[in-house]
């Protein structure tokens, strides 16, 4: 939100994520993907804001192990509010998300 009324969605095109027989989900996001439709825009915020020659990618990991287990049956789901950590910058941040896990 900018000047508290203008709404701007925002979102990154190289994202990858990967689930393991453990239940360990991992999503990688290539912050040089940025796209906000202005193009001097994406390269500052790639250079400026992610700094992404130092840090160029943003790492999510969660533990997926009990939400798996509560799915009984091929083609069900479960939407479960987990806990995340969120490698960003350099820094770790524990995080509260909610996930949708379909079988």
């Amino acid at each position: 939100i900018k000047k508290d009324t203008i709404a701007e969605a925002h979102h990154f095109t190289a994202i990858e994520g990967k689930l393991n027989d453990k239940g360990e989900f991992n999503v990688y996001i290539d912050l040089a993907s940025a796209e906000t439709y202005i193009p001097i825009r994406n390269q500052r915020l790639t250079s400026l804001l992610f700094e992404v020659n130092t840090f160029p990618k943003a790492v999510l990991t969660a533990n997926l192990k009990q939400s798996l287990v509560i799915i009984k049956k091929p083609g069900s789901h479960v939407l479960k509010g987990i806990s995340a950590e969120l490698d960003f910058h350099g820094n770790k941040k524990s995080l509260s998300i909610d996930v949708l896990v379909n079988s």
